[in-house]
Protein backbone atom coordinates (compact mmCIF):
# COMPACT_ATOMS: atom_id res chain seq x y z
CA UNK A 1 0.00 0.00 0.00
CA UNK A 2 2.61 2.35 0.83
CA UNK A 3 6.57 2.52 0.80
CA UNK A 4 9.53 0.98 -0.96
CA UNK A 5 10.55 -3.56 -0.53
CA UNK A 6 13.11 -4.98 -2.09
CA UNK A 7 12.18 -8.54 -3.58
CA UNK A 8 15.30 -10.79 -3.63
CA UNK A 9 16.88 -13.78 -4.18
CA UNK A 10 20.15 -15.79 -2.49
CA UNK A 11 22.66 -17.31 -4.69
CA UNK A 12 24.63 -20.49 -4.11
CA UNK A 13 27.46 -18.46 -2.71
CA UNK A 14 25.14 -16.39 -0.28
CA UNK A 15 24.99 -12.98 -1.91
CA UNK A 16 21.84 -11.56 -2.05
CA UNK A 17 20.65 -10.42 -5.82
CA UNK A 18 17.91 -7.66 -5.69
CA UNK A 19 15.66 -8.49 -8.84
CA UNK A 20 13.02 -6.10 -8.22
CA UNK A 21 12.37 -2.92 -6.08
CA UNK A 22 8.23 -2.85 -5.71
CA UNK A 23 6.83 0.51 -4.72
CA UNK A 24 3.58 1.32 -3.03
CA UNK A 25 0.46 0.05 -4.75
CA UNK A 26 2.11 -2.67 -6.12
CA UNK A 27 1.21 -6.36 -5.70
CA UNK A 28 3.92 -8.88 -5.15
CA UNK A 29 3.93 -12.87 -4.67
CA UNK A 30 0.97 -13.63 -6.96
CA UNK A 31 2.91 -15.74 -9.34
CA UNK A 32 3.27 -18.30 -6.49
CA UNK A 33 0.04 -18.43 -6.08
CA UNK A 34 -0.93 -19.02 -10.25
CA UNK A 35 1.97 -21.50 -10.48
CA UNK A 36 1.11 -23.63 -7.71
CA UNK A 37 4.70 -23.38 -6.72
CA UNK A 38 6.47 -21.78 -3.67
CA UNK A 39 7.59 -18.38 -3.90
CA UNK A 40 11.67 -18.76 -4.55
CA UNK A 41 12.35 -15.24 -3.88
CA UNK A 42 12.09 -12.89 -0.67
CA UNK A 43 11.04 -9.50 0.50
CA UNK A 44 12.54 -7.26 3.01
CA UNK A 45 10.85 -3.20 3.69
CA UNK A 46 13.69 -0.24 2.38
CA UNK A 47 11.52 1.81 4.47
CA UNK A 48 8.60 2.29 6.99
CA UNK A 49 6.06 0.60 4.59
CA UNK A 50 2.44 -0.02 4.86
CA UNK A 51 1.82 -3.88 3.53
CA UNK A 52 -1.53 -5.59 2.79
CA UNK A 53 -2.25 -9.11 2.74
CA UNK A 54 -4.48 -10.85 0.76
CA UNK A 55 -5.23 -14.58 1.72
CA UNK A 56 -4.80 -17.00 -1.53
CA UNK A 57 -8.46 -18.30 -1.39
CA UNK A 58 -9.92 -15.10 -1.48
CA UNK A 59 -7.28 -13.43 -4.68
CA UNK A 60 -8.11 -16.45 -6.91
CA UNK A 61 -11.96 -15.59 -6.57
CA UNK A 62 -11.26 -11.89 -7.22
CA UNK A 63 -8.93 -13.22 -10.41
CA UNK A 64 -12.28 -15.44 -11.49
CA UNK A 65 -14.79 -13.41 -10.79
CA UNK A 66 -13.33 -10.11 -11.92
CA UNK A 67 -12.42 -9.54 -15.56
CA UNK A 68 -10.81 -6.11 -15.04
CA UNK A 69 -8.52 -7.45 -12.27
CA UNK A 70 -7.62 -10.66 -14.24
CA UNK A 71 -6.80 -8.70 -17.41
CA UNK A 72 -4.48 -6.14 -15.20
CA UNK A 73 -2.64 -9.15 -13.64
CA UNK A 74 -1.73 -10.62 -17.27
CA UNK A 75 -0.91 -7.31 -17.86
CA UNK A 76 1.11 -7.32 -15.10
CA UNK A 77 2.76 -10.20 -15.62
CA UNK A 78 3.41 -9.88 -19.09
CA UNK A 79 5.09 -6.64 -17.93
CA UNK A 80 7.51 -8.49 -15.51
CA UNK A 81 8.40 -11.00 -18.01
CA UNK A 82 9.58 -8.61 -20.35
CA UNK A 83 11.30 -6.95 -17.53
CA UNK A 84 13.02 -9.95 -16.46
CA UNK A 85 14.15 -10.35 -20.42
CA UNK A 86 15.59 -6.87 -20.14
CA UNK A 87 17.26 -7.48 -16.63
CA UNK A 88 19.03 -10.60 -17.76
CA UNK A 89 20.42 -9.16 -21.28
CA UNK A 90 22.27 -5.97 -18.95
CA UNK A 91 23.51 -8.44 -16.72
CA UNK A 92 24.87 -10.94 -19.38
CA UNK A 93 25.90 -8.08 -21.58
CA UNK A 94 26.64 -4.57 -20.23
CA UNK A 95 29.70 -3.56 -17.96
CA UNK A 96 29.09 -2.78 -14.15
CA UNK A 97 29.35 0.79 -15.09
CA UNK A 98 26.26 0.31 -17.74
CA UNK A 99 24.83 -1.50 -15.36
CA UNK A 100 24.84 1.61 -12.57
CA UNK A 101 23.49 4.14 -14.77
CA UNK A 102 20.72 1.79 -16.48
CA UNK A 103 20.01 0.86 -12.62
CA UNK A 104 20.35 4.45 -11.57
CA UNK A 105 17.61 5.50 -14.40
CA UNK A 106 15.23 2.54 -12.96
CA UNK A 107 15.54 3.59 -9.47
CA UNK A 108 14.47 7.57 -10.04
CA UNK A 109 11.79 6.18 -11.79
CA UNK A 110 10.70 4.19 -8.34
CA UNK A 111 12.08 6.89 -6.17
CA UNK A 112 9.68 9.71 -8.18
CA UNK A 113 10.30 13.15 -6.88
CA UNK A 114 12.61 12.19 -3.98
CA UNK A 115 16.15 10.96 -4.06
CA UNK A 116 17.20 7.72 -4.36
CA UNK A 117 17.41 6.18 -1.22
CA UNK A 118 19.89 2.89 -0.66
CA UNK A 119 22.64 1.35 1.07
CA UNK A 120 25.52 1.15 -1.03
CA UNK A 121 25.45 -2.78 -0.10
CA UNK A 122 20.99 -2.93 -1.50
CA UNK A 123 22.60 -1.05 -4.76
CA UNK A 124 25.46 -3.07 -5.21
CA UNK A 125 23.06 -5.94 -4.96
CA UNK A 126 20.69 -4.40 -7.29
CA UNK A 127 23.30 -3.76 -9.76
CA UNK A 128 25.00 -7.15 -9.43
CA UNK A 129 28.45 -6.02 -8.05
CA UNK A 130 30.79 -5.97 -4.97
CA UNK A 131 29.92 -2.76 -3.12
CA UNK A 132 33.61 -1.35 -3.71
CA UNK A 133 33.46 -1.22 -7.33
CA UNK A 134 30.09 0.37 -6.70
CA UNK A 135 31.34 3.51 -4.70
CA UNK A 136 34.24 3.68 -7.14
CA UNK A 137 31.84 3.89 -9.75
CA UNK A 138 29.35 6.51 -8.15
CA UNK A 139 32.01 8.47 -7.72
CA UNK A 140 33.41 8.21 -11.24
CA UNK A 141 29.39 9.68 -11.99
CA UNK A 142 29.53 12.09 -9.26
CA UNK A 143 32.73 13.80 -10.98
CA UNK A 144 31.11 13.10 -14.38
CA UNK A 145 28.31 16.20 -12.65
CA UNK A 146 25.97 13.10 -13.92
CA UNK A 147 24.44 12.51 -10.07
CA UNK A 148 25.45 14.09 -6.71
CA UNK A 149 25.52 12.41 -3.58
CA UNK A 150 23.82 13.26 -0.18
CA UNK A 151 25.29 10.95 2.26
CA UNK A 152 23.61 7.72 1.33
CA UNK A 153 20.94 9.84 -1.19
CA UNK A 154 21.65 10.05 -4.48
CA UNK A 155 20.02 12.89 -6.66
CA UNK A 156 20.47 12.30 -10.53
CA UNK A 157 21.44 15.76 -12.11
CA UNK A 158 22.02 14.67 -15.62
CA UNK A 159 19.73 11.90 -16.75
CA UNK A 160 20.58 11.92 -20.98
CA UNK A 161 24.07 11.52 -19.79
CA UNK A 162 22.93 9.00 -17.61
CA UNK A 163 21.05 7.40 -20.48
CA UNK A 164 24.32 7.47 -22.86
CA UNK A 165 26.70 5.96 -19.99
CA UNK A 166 24.06 2.92 -19.62
CA UNK A 167 24.05 2.23 -23.58
CA UNK A 168 20.30 3.25 -24.44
Amino acid sequence: NAGKIKIFTIGEEGKEQIIHIAKGGEIVGFRAMFSGESYKVAASTLEESNICYIAKKDFLNLVDTNATLRNGIMKELSRELADRATFITNMAQKSVRERLASSLLILDDIYTDEMINLTREDLANFVGTATETLIRLLRDLKDENLIKTHARKIEILDKEGLLKVAGS
